[in-house]
């Protein structure tokens, strides 16, 4: 049996939410999740780049039927140019991840390793649950150790090591406020990692506390106007 690689990305990304909600407390994280997978930013970066507050992921996803030379091709790119380079390389093994994946009689299993180690002779499986509460206890607990400079330098030192090109894609910005409502704010640049999440949100609040005033001073036009038009016939 099969098992393709959106499949995975996609319960992956289910149940991340499930994880991350259940180790926060208060629920308010915000995130951007940019599954770039048949993308142009496929090739230059991988298959998904999460990014929330203190805590950045890019991971290649693949099915263990599907390990390609193109990809064996672009790990020894990779490694080779960071072999001088250890700050970079102490980087890469927060943010870089490789998951591969096995269909088992239970679900499935999975290999999940930083991305340098991906194409060694041993390795060890476990189950995609470990991989899925790991992810969600870095996100909510801040765990990375590289700051916002080096994660966005590490992505453009990846994105130059598959032959360069421009990230022609934006992303989004998803947060759930104290009330359960949920916001979306368009970010025009995917690797604009320096401008906090916090910042995009009070950005956004911002905008809809005008949005709003803006709507109350014509509700209160249009009130003053039927009080001077006077009484009708």
């Amino acid at each position: 049996m099969k098992l393709y690689e959106n499949v995975v990305i996609g319960n992956f990304l289910y149940g991340l939410g499930f994880a991350v909600s259940k180790h926060s407390n208060d629920g308010h994280i915000p995130g951007v999740v940019n599954l770039l997978q048949q993308t142009p930013c496929d090739t230059l970066l991988g298959d998904l780049l999460l990014s929330f507050p203190g805590t950045v992921r890019l991971i290649e996803f693949k099915a263990s039927h599907n390990r390609s030379t193109k990809e064996r091709a672009r790990y020894t790119s990779l490694s080779a140019s960071l072999s001088d380079n250890p700050r970079l390389t102490e980087v890469s093994r927060i943010v870089h991840w490789y998951v591969e994946s096995t269909p088992s009689a239970t679900g499935f299993e999975v290999v999940f390793e930083p991305y340098l180690d991906a194409f060694r002779e041993e390795r060890t499986t476990f189950r995609m649950e470990l991989f899925l509460q790991k992810t969600a206890e870095d996100i909510v607990f801040k765990n990375d150790k590289a700051t916002p400079e080096e994660i966005k330098k590490y992505l453009k030192w990846v994105i130059r090591t598959q032959g360069g090109g421009k990230v022609g894609t934006g992303g989004v910005l998803f947060t759930i406020d104290g009330n359960g409502k949920m916001h979306y704010v368009q970010l025009t640049d995917l690797l604009e990692l320096r401008l906090t999440h916090k910042e995009w949100v009070s950005f956004y609040e911002n905008k809809i506390e005008k949005e709003y005033n803006l709507q109350k001073d014509l509700e209160r036009g249009r009130t003053k106007s039927k009080d001077f038009d006077g009484p009708t016939l």
